[in-house]
């Protein structure tokens, strides 16, 4: 069924128990801190390599993964009803889904990858303290966070790609 709210695995180790293949209800997010990671959707290899990250759909099949034996990274799962409600301008997102399909992974800087290397010590350090009251709205917020940052740098990154595929065209002429 998938997730009802924005969830953080710390770990890909969180999805072995899962039967492959199987249709992705929710977006994903994977983040990649160190080695790699080998995912294959609706058939096709992806390669996730150390400081990137890689944005699957709701609807494509996930048919199986490998980690290399020092990957580091997380998976961030986010149902769209969840992300409707959320998101100022969920045209933004829409906007991304096209890019998506052709371009699932983008490399970040290292300034980029620290705010998420942060950004998850946070969450695994909150998860780790007692629960006191409004602690799942705390976690679900920071989690929330997390999905958000991932999103606004592969759309940032989605629009300079896009801006330099034009000034190439240009180029051309």
């Amino acid at each position: 069924e998938g997730p009802q709210q924005v969830m953080v695995l710390n770990s890909i180790d969180a999805i072995s128990h899962l039967t492959f293949p199987f249709k992705l209800k929710t977006l994903i997010s994977i983040v990649c801190i160190k080695g790699e990671l080998m995912v294959s959707v609706d058939l096709i290899e992806h390669k996730i390599t150390e400081s990137s990250i890689m944005v699957v759909r709701p609807g494509h099949n996930l048919t199986g993964y490998k980690a290399s034996s020092d990957f580091r990274g997380y998976l961030i799962m986010a149902p769209l009803n969840t992300i409707n409600h959320s998101l100022p301008s969920f045209s933004r997102l829409m906007s991304c889904f096209l890019y998506f399909r052709d371009r699932p992974i983008i490399n970040l800087l290292p300034s980029e990858l620290e705010i998420q290397k942060n950004l998850l010590a946070a969450i695994i350090q909150k998860q780790k303290e007692p629960r006191t009251p409004y602690f799942d709205h705390v976690l679900d917020s920071m989690y929330q966070s997390i999905l958000y940052e991932t999103l606004s740098l592969y759309t940032s990154h989605m629009n300079k790609q896009h801006s330099s595929m034009i000034d190439n065209k240009l180029r051309r002429k």
